[in-house]
Order: C-alpha cells, then structure tokens, then sequence
C-alpha cells in the first residue's frame, strides 16, 4: 500500500494498494478485482452493479485492464457516493499478477498510473 501525509487525504487509508497474486490475467481479474468477461468483452462493476468501461494496458512483459468504477461508503444510512471512482488495475505477464486500486478519493492521476506501468515481472 502507498500512503500519503494524511493532512493531504484526509478520507482516504491509502493513494494505491497493490496486491500480488499468484495467477494470470483473468483469474487476477475475475477473482482479485472488479471485472467480468463476456464473451470477449471485458467490463468492470462497481458499487451498485454500475458498470464501466475497460481500458487494456500493456507494460514491459506485461498486459493488463483498468477500468474507473463508482467507489464509495457505507454508513448506517446505506450507501453514499461521495467517494467518487475508484481506480482498479490489473497487469499480468501470464503466470503472475498485480492487483492494483484506490478508493477513489484521491490516487486517480497520471502519477499513479505511472506507478502502475513502472511494474516489472522477475524473469
């Protein structure tokens, strides 16, 4: 998990989680994340069976999916979208992969997905 000063995100635990895990693309995706493949296509759900849009992802040794999906709290009032999107990657070079995520408050930017591409896979 990356954190950052929390004076700077107050609402949020962390910027980005990572998580290894030990299968490849799909299993990660399906199993780890927030995405569904039908027939071809690949979608992702977010809170309240929302659903967005896929984006694949290639990297040195590694391809993967993004996708934003509707992020938010639950309290004991029910569920609040405050929280915006909520970043969910996965990258895999086959045999491993890394489940990657925000919370949808802050860690949305170009810098976290620099982070996301900088992934590498040991040979």
């Amino acid at each position: 998990m990356i954190r950052g000063p929390k004076k700077d995100m107050p609402h949020s635990d962390y910027l980005v989680a990572l998580q290894p895990v030990p299968r490849g693309l799909e299993a990660a995706a399906t199993r780890d994340a927030v995405f569904e493949k039908r027939g071809t296509r690949w979608v992702a759900t977010g809170r309240l069976g929302a659903e967005a849009p896929v984006r694949r992802l290639k990297g040195p040794g590694w391809t993967g999916l993004k996708a934003e999906v509707v992020a938010g709290i639950t309290d004991g009032t029910g569920f609040h979208g405050a929280a915006g999107n909520a970043l969910w990657a996965v990258v895999s070079n086959g045999k491993r992969s890394v489940v990657a995520d925000t919370q949808g408050i802050v860690g949305n930017d170009r810098v976290t997905m620099k982070t996301i591409h900088s992934i590498r896979f040991p040979k």
